[in-house]
């Protein structure tokens, strides 16, 4: 019967959908006790918007909830490119080392249709072994998998967020004599 603090946002996850976020809202415990996992069902305002499942929430920390299908946004997330680069050269001992950089750089386009402004919250997949190269938008969380962007997407606006991550890679090449 406690109450507790909520952020209402949209969630984008290419791999959940393509072309549309989910509904949903950031929660976090501040009751004090420990709230245990199970279905809940969403109401906004005097409407059912939805039901979810949560896992077990010590008091102070925060997930992540969602409960539908947000009609009213788009995300384009089709604009992926990935670079290889050769940075430099050199022959030691008869090996050849060569030194590259792999980029992989996604961008998304947000299209909010509603009439009211939206808070996006977007999953990037985090690579494993690569590093994000940090732009103007930091990530608000990082997880094992994921790199999260929180931001505000304005009433029949657009919005971009691109991210860009780099490996960097040693290759040795023996050199033979014949």
């Amino acid at each position: 019967t406690d109450d507790i603090e909520v952020e209402r946002c949209s969630i984008y996850n290419q791999s959940v959908l393509a072309k549309n976020p989910l509904t949903g809202a950031r929660i976090k415990n501040t009751t004090g006790k420990h709230l245990l996992q199970g279905p809940i069902t969403v109401i906004d305002g005097n409407n059912y918007a939805g039901d979810a499942q949560i896992d077990n929430l010590p008091p102070g920390q925060e997930r992540l909830l969602s409960y539908g299908i947000d009609l009213q946004m788009t995300v384009d997330a089709t604009k992926h490119k990935q670079d290889q680069s050769l940075l430099t050269g050199k022959i030691v001992k008869g090996v050849l080392i060569l030194h590259h950089k792999n980029i992989d750089e996604q961008t998304y386009l947000a299209d909010n249709k509603a009439d009211a402004d939206k808070t996006l919250v977007i999953e990037q997949p985090r690579l494993a072994n690569w590093k994000l190269i940090e732009g103007d938008t930091k990530p608000i969380e990082t997880t094992d998998t994921l790199y999260r962007y929180k931001g505000n997407v304005a009433a029949g606006k657009q919005s971009k967020l691109t991210v860009r991550q780099e490996f960097v890679t040693d290759q040795a090449v023996a050199i033979l004599n014949t």
